[in-house]
């Protein structure tokens, strides 16, 4: 790998690439204000993500697609202001869901 060539305000986020204020970020490419976040690309305003996608303001989250507000979502595609969601699909507002498809403001009864 070469090291990055564009990067702006960086802070131990040597491996990154179009990135603005990285802390502690790995194989990042074209996003700002990331955090101990790894081979993520256009992650925005985000902590510890890994191998996300156009993720926005979201927290601890893996696998996530063009999402944003979440918090601990992992395998999850077009979900936001979701918590703790697992293989999820357009959602919206919800809250401890497994599998769901096109769920608005939906809270599991079941914890997971």
């Amino acid at each position: 790998p070469r090291i990055a060539l564009v990067q702006e305000n960086s802070v131990n986020s040597d491996w990154v690439n179009y990135e603005r204020d990285a802390k502690n970020c790995y194989f990042c490419f074209g996003g700002e204000v990331n955090e101990n976040s790894s081979y993520t690309t256009y992650g925005i305003k985000s902590k510890e993500i890994l191998d996300c996608f156009w993720v926005i303001q979201s927290e601890l989250c893996y696998e996530l697609i063009n999402s944003s507000n979440c918090y601990k979502a992992f395998f999850s595609y077009w979900c936001f202001d979701c918590r703790d969601s697992w293989f999820s699909f357009y959602c919206k507002d919800c809250d401890s869901v497994f599998g769901s498809v096109v769920l608005r403001h939906k809270k599991s009864l079941l914890n997971i």
